[in-house]
């Protein structure tokens, strides 16, 4: 199992700091983007002994994410994982009737668009890197086979246009040796899911380990839930 470099966006909480300390615990170099100040990540940082470094980053802003992979480049001469698992959804429930067709765009740029323009501007360093894994922080709410949601239009239609994004980013890029995951991370305590959500975000995190660094055949589900069952397009 390769140990070497993985970039993690929206590590400041929840599933992305429980990644960080993951990837950190297995020997790995970490570096780490949140939009927002981090307590936990700054004193993950501090005992990290100089392999988690943290960045300021905006998903939404090319230019951020162009300065961060300038960053992370002074730092590491390659990635072998890129983990895109910024996100939002703040219109959760909101009908129809009352929707914020802002709120829905942005919801729709940070988390479909944002990782697109990390995979543009990371590809230089995960050429260099010997397993070109992406991996795409996704949701079962982004399947349409198993749609039952009345609402949450942002959050579903970004899932869904992430997992597409996938499917591309697979066709383009499988023959340069790269492979691409969507993971439905399970409904886990965060920010997002919730105090009284059903896993622990660290729980699931170490499910997930072994699928994302692990050398994967072009004959395998790309669209799973943390614990590798597949799912349904």
């Amino acid at each position: 199992m390769l140990k070497s470099s993985v970039f993690i966006t929206g590590a400041g909480s929840g599933l992305g700091l429980a990644l960080a300390g993951v990837f950190l615990s297995e020997g790995w170099d970490v570096f780490a983007g949140t939009i927002e100040d981090s307590p936990e990540l700054a004193r993950l940082e501090g005992a990290s002994k100089g392999r988690l470094t943290r960045f300021q980053l905006d998903v939404r802003n090319e230019d951020s994410v162009r300065a961060v992979r300038d960053a992370t480049a002074g730092k590491t001469g390659s990635l072998e994982i890129l983990i895109n698992n910024a996100g939002i959804n703040p219109a959760k429930d909101t009908p129809l009737e009352e929707l914020d067709f802002n709120v829905v765009s942005d919801v729709l740029d940070v988390n479909a668009l944002g990782p697109l323009r990390m995979a543009k501007h990371f590809l230089p360093l995960l050429e260099k890197g010997k397993l070109k894994r992406i991996v795409e922080i996704s949701s079962e709410a982004g399947s349409l086979t198993d749609c039952t949601r009345t609402a949450w239009f942002g959050y579903c239609m970004s899932k869904t246009a992430l997992n597409m994004q996938g499917r591309l980013l697979q066709n383009y890029l499988n023959p340069r040796g790269y492979s691409i995951l969507l993971i439905h991370p399970g409904s886990i305590r965060s920010k997002m899911g919730g105090p009284t959500a059903a896993d622990d975000p660290g729980d699931n995190a170490k499910i997930m380990y072994p699928m994302l660094t692990s050398t994967r055949k072009d004959s395998d589900p790309m669209y799973v839930q943390f614990d590798g069952k597949p799912l349904r397009w």
